[in-house]
């Protein structure tokens, strides 16, 4: 029986002749690809899967086509923006030491209060260091002064400003001596009164300098130390005092021993060098009474915050005349003469009678 292909009017032999896949050696050639492909695929191996399986072909890119964008570069942290963890240990770092610091003051004034204390508490005996004077002097110190030591840190400002204020007042007194010769030289007319300016000039000098360190500046450092309002209330008495004697001698009147505005307004006809030196002082004596307002009004505002006021004064003025030895021993004193005058007096008047 023949194939349904053949022809059933045609040649054979033409007929197998032009069928191509009839040639024996392609039939040989396609049987053996598909068998190598076939032993050669393993479906457990990823590789081989992808390369039995074809793919779409890929072409390279050209210049006329679309290009893939480049992938961006790492990011890198640069010395205009440090990184994160690095701001908050700068800022660690700080806080730190910061804290670090107040530990340290906080300590230090507490050691410098309990020193204070035990100090105080045990009477301890400093020796007197002011006023500074040489070892071979006759005279010693009278005071003991540390303000360092003595005064809390919070009102160590104000007391060394004061201080520095009584040494200003000590210089224009000594100022005002100079400017007192000069004015008992200069002068051609009124030598008598010159020459009275000349000798207050020295007496204000040798008197107020040491009263004024004894009277204002000694109550304040005392009233900064132990915080008391009867310093205080004396500090304000003698400070203002001072300042009224400051605001008439600036005047320049003769009997005051003072170069002021008015003998040196009347110099400068005579002599221009020694008004120019008197208005000088005059203006230093101003100064001078102005700066001691200004510290008059900032303590009595520590005074005012720290609480104290008048009745404590007073109190601390009576137990101080009480537990006073040489208060306490003249009252003695007093109360024996007294009971024994009447003792003796009682006596002589009984005998009388009998």
């Amino acid at each position: 029986m023949s194939d349904f292909g053949d022809n059933p009017f045609g040649d054979p032999k033409a007929s197998q002749s032009a069928d191509p896949f009839s040639d024996p050696s392609v039939q040989q050639a396609a049987r053996g690809s598909q068998a190598a492909t076939v032993q050669d695929f393993n479906p457990f191996e990823k590789g081989q899967e992808r390369s039995a399986v074809a793919g779409p072909a890929v072409l390279p890119a050209t210049g006329g086509g679309p290009q893939q964008a480049a992938p961006p570069p790492p990011y890198t942290s640069s010395a205009q923006q440090p990184a994160p963890s690095k701001i908050n240990t700068d800022e660690l770092e700080k806080r730190q030491r910061e804290l670090d610091a107040k530990a340290r003051e906080l300590e230090r004034r507490e050691e410098e209060q309990r020193q204070r204390e035990q100090d105080l508490s045990a009477g301890g005996f400093r020796a007197n260091n002011w006023p500074p004077l040489p070892s071979f002097s006759p005279i010693g110190p009278c005071f003991y002064q540390d303000i360092d030591l003595e005064i809390p840190l919070e009102f160590r400002r104000i007391v060394q400003l004061a201080y520095y204020l009584w040494m200003a007042h000590a210089s224009v007194l000594l100022i005002n001596i100079i400017g007192a010769i000069t004015y008992f030289i200069a002068v051609k007319e009124n030598k008598a009164n010159a020459g009275t300016v000349f000798g207050v000039s020295l007496i204000v000098f040798v008197i107020f300098t040491p009263a004024s360190f004894v009277c204002w500046f000694r109550p304040l450092y005392r009233a900064f130390k132990s915080d008391s309002s009867f310093n205080f209330f004396l500090f304000f008495l003698m400070l203002f005092v001072q300042f009224s004697i400051l605001t008439i001698q600036c005047l320049g009147l003769d009997y005051l021993g003072s170069c002021g505005w008015i003998n040196a307004f009347v110099m400068m006809k005579e002599s221009t060098a020694v008004g120019v030196l008197m208005l000088i002082i005059a203006i230093a004596f101003t100064a001078l009474a102005a700066l001691d307002l200004l510290l008059l009004v900032q303590v009595h505002r520590i005074y005012r915050s720290t609480g104290a006021s008048f009745a404590k004064a007073r109190q601390e003025f009576s137990q101080g005349v009480l537990t006073n030895e040489a208060v306490r021993g003249a009252a003695a004193d007093a109360a024996t003469a007294t009971a024994r005058s009447a003792f003796t007096g009682g006596g002589s008047g009984s005998g009388g009678r009998y």
